[in-house]
């Protein structure tokens, strides 16, 4: 059993605090082999948004991806590691020498602002119904 969509949250404030556990998090989540069985998409859902000192959607991003690259330099792309009876655990189709790219998941993710205490939740309401 897996489930239709996977969203994510994050601060779009002080990245550098929440961004250890923030790629981690979501390395997990995509790697997982109900995700990559499922093809399941995963939004990042950029709480905070609504401050002057918020950082874009599009920046997070890329600054996830950045994080995520150093951690399949680190860990191996897992092409080689097997997921039990799930198989290949290997996250996005990005080919040797290129950087990460969420684009190249193969689950889509996407980035979306969102502001809990402005009620601006849009974003997640259509990921979910979409």
């Amino acid at each position: 059993m897996g489930c239709a969509d996977a969203a994510f949250a994050t601060l779009c404030l002080c990245l550098s605090l929440s961004l250890c556990t923030t790629k981690s998090f979501l390395f997990e989540v995509l790697k997982h082999p109900s995700v990559l069985r499922d093809r399941v998409p995963v939004l990042i859902a950029c709480n905070k948004s609504e401050r002057m000192n918020a950082f874009s959607p599009e920046f997070v991003k890329k600054r996830l991806e950045k994080e995520i690259e150093v951690l399949l330099s680190t860990q191996g792309d897992l092409s080689d590691t097997v997921g039990g009876a799930e198989g290949n655990a290997n996250i996005a189709s990005t080919k040797e020498g290129q950087a990460f790219k969420v684009s190249d998941c193969y689950s889509k993710v996407t980035a979306a602002a969102v502001s809990a205490s402005k009620g601006t939740i849009k974003p997640i309401r259509q990921f979910i119904t979409s």
